[in-house]
């Protein structure tokens, strides 16, 4: 038994000491970033790359899982609302994705940075791309898997401030990230996890 033990617990330094390297790694890239990119620049990387690098968005999203049959599905049915989209709201969107990671499905959409929208606005919009999401995931009997929205604006909603729509984002699974603090909190995330793990074992 005693042996088994510090098998696991080897297992748990290995395992430890790889995941505080690619944290540091990605502060190292965040600090790049957020040196060499301002402004318009930024949001036009954060746009190019964002869809690929989901760490940014939560340091809980390793990667992207490929997923080709589901997302051909999905796509199929985001074409048929992007059809019906006004002028206005194609206008407003850069791009909206679904991608699967750790375990959750996710919706991404960016919105272009000058975009003003209120918050139930925003809602509605995104809700037709969940509805379509859920509607692929009952066809695979993946009803009950989680589905996280995150919408990458330039500013808050007009109205952000009342609570109630607050809570209205979190009871519908929203999330904004804004493109200017889009790379801070990331660093924010990715530094608090190693201020609490600075001793990650003896193999660092």
């Amino acid at each position: 038994v005693g042996a088994l033990q510090s098998i696991f617990n080897d297992f748990d330094d290995v395992e430890a000491t790889l995941y505080h390297q690619i944290t540091s790694e990605r502060i190292r890239v965040i600090e790049v970033l957020q040196k060499k990119v301002s402004g318009n620049a930024k949001e036009k990387l954060i746009q190019q790359y964002l869809f690929d690098h989901l760490w940014l968005l939560d340091p809980m999203w390793e990667r992207a899982t490929e997923t080709p049959v589901m997302e051909q599905a999905v796509e199929k049915e985001f074409k048929k609302i992007r059809a019906k989209l006004s002028p206005e709201e194609r206008k407003g969107r850069l791009d909206i994705k679904y991608k699967t990671t750790a375990g959750a499905h996710v919706i991404v959409e960016l919105k272009r940075p000058n975009v003003k929208i209120k918050t139930l606005q925003l809602i509605e919009q995104v809700n037709k791309y969940k509805a379509a999401l859920q509607k692929c995931l009952e066809a695979t009997q993946m009803e009950k898997d989680t589905i996280e929205i995150v919408c990458v604006l330039g500013s808050n909603p007009q109205d952000f401030n009342d609570q109630g729509h607050q809570n209205a984002l979190r009871v519908y699974n929203v999330r904004i990230v804004l493109y200017n603090s889009l790379l801070d909190q990331a660093y924010k995330s990715y530094s608090s996890y190693l201020d609490k793990n600075k001793h990650t074992g003896r193999l660092t």
